[in-house]
């Protein structure tokens, strides 16, 4: 039997220098979903989403198989790109197809951003309603369109980062629409010193009074003029966009939201009904509510750096753990050497899409007992 490492080694060679000879390409396409859920947002971002689709080289080739399908979610700051582009997520799929590693599968990238830079993929009255629009209006759109295996034991979610938190939160909630998850360096699990009030991001945040506010901070933060205070720089925006999320608020505009935090004579102190409703979404708080949905999936895995610069995304992922192997949920979680984002294209093929090609449920297998 081949070894874990010795397959690793493989894959990424595969992934360095794939032989053309050994299969024909996939194929990407970039499609446009025009969501009900994401209409009349106050942000005023179009409810008309870009999702690229990547369809393996046997749906040209084989007209009447079906496909289980993936949905990849995106981090803070990212879209859909970055995964067609600075992952390479096509020549990963091209390359472990070649080489018999995986299974083929159709695998779905939404665009999540916004104009604050991120949905976190949560019904909201002032980004739209992310959650509805990912688990109603893309998989209808997806399943009518394309040749899919349109049910939950052949459908996974996955992610980095803010879109490992939305993968996370959807599978817990929707095990009827999302059969396996797979979350990587998951943002937002839990409370986490990063999160805290001690955090003097959240003076920046605190600050804004516009959208330009936040968006002159986040061309800082890109021109990298912040230095070693790019955390600063990176958590103010951020802190808006999670409570654009979690404590929306349409009647305080202009920014419409509600945070956690305020600031008094000096002093941080928490808006504790604001905390409890971030608190509301965070999964170590839904883990013993939807305990139940984990234990139906066909596979639950997440991981997460040792040295991720974020340390709430380290503790939130040991916790979950933690509290899963009490409720006796299965699952597989595991730390590995490396940050926040320099291990992800070596993960995502040797780790999240080797996962689903094993827990999925492909055309005409008989469903397991």
């Amino acid at each position: 039997m081949t070894s874990a490492r010795t397959l690793t080694a493989l894959l990424l060679c595969a992934l360095i220098s794939p032989d053309p000879a050994l299969a024909q390409a996939g194929r990407m396409v970039d499609d446009t979903v025009s969501s009900a859920a994401l209409k009349a947002n106050l942000l005023g971002d179009p409810p008309e989403r870009i999702v690229t689709v990547y369809l393996p080289p046997g749906y040209q080739r084989n007209p009447a198989t079906r496909f289980p399908v993936v949905y990849l979610l995106h981090g803070y700051m990212g879209s859909n790109k970055s995964w067609t582009t600075e992952f390479q997520l096509s020549r990963a799929m091209d390359s472990l197809i070649a080489g018999a590693h995986i299974r083929e599968m159709i695998v779905v990238m939404p665009d999540g951003s916004n104009k604050y830079f991120g949905s976190f993929y949560s019904n909201s009255p002032v980004t739209g309603n992310w959650e509805d629009f990912l688990s109603r209006d893309l998989i209808g759109y997806v399943d009518r369109k394309y040749r899919t295996v349109a049910q939950a034991a052949s459908r996974g979610i996955a992610g980095h980062s803010m879109g490992g938190y939305g993968a996370m939160k959807l599978g817990m909630k929707h095990p009827d629409i999302y059969g396996a998850v797979y979350a990587m360096s998951s943002c937002c699990l839990g409370w986490g010193t990063d999160l805290g009030k001690e955090n003097s991001a959240w003076d920046r945040a605190l600050s804004f009074t516009s959208l330009g506010d936040m968006t002159s901070a986040m061309d800082s933060l890109r021109k990298g003029q912040l230095g070693a205070r790019w955390k600063d720089g990176f958590y103010g925006p951020a802190f808006l966009a999670l409570a654009a999320a979690w404590s929306p608020n349409p009647a305080n505009p202009p920014l419409f939201v509600d945070f956690p935090v305020t600031r008094q004579n000096g002093t941080r102190t928490w808006v504790e009904q604001v905390q409890a409703e971030w608190s509301a979404n965070m999964p170590l708080a839904l883990a013993d509510q939807y305990g139940q949905n984990l234990t139906s999936l066909r596979g639950l895995a997440f991981d997460v750096g040792t040295q991720d610069e974020f340390a709430h995304t380290v503790s939130g992922a040991q916790a979950l753990d933690g509290v899963l192997r009490q409720n006796g949920v299965p699952h597989v979680f595991e730390e590995y050497e490396g940050n926040h984002m320099n291990r992800i294209p070596q993960r995502v093929a040797t780790k999240l899409l080797p996962f689903f090609s094993r827990v999925l449920l492909f055309d005409k297998e008989t469903p397991r007992r």
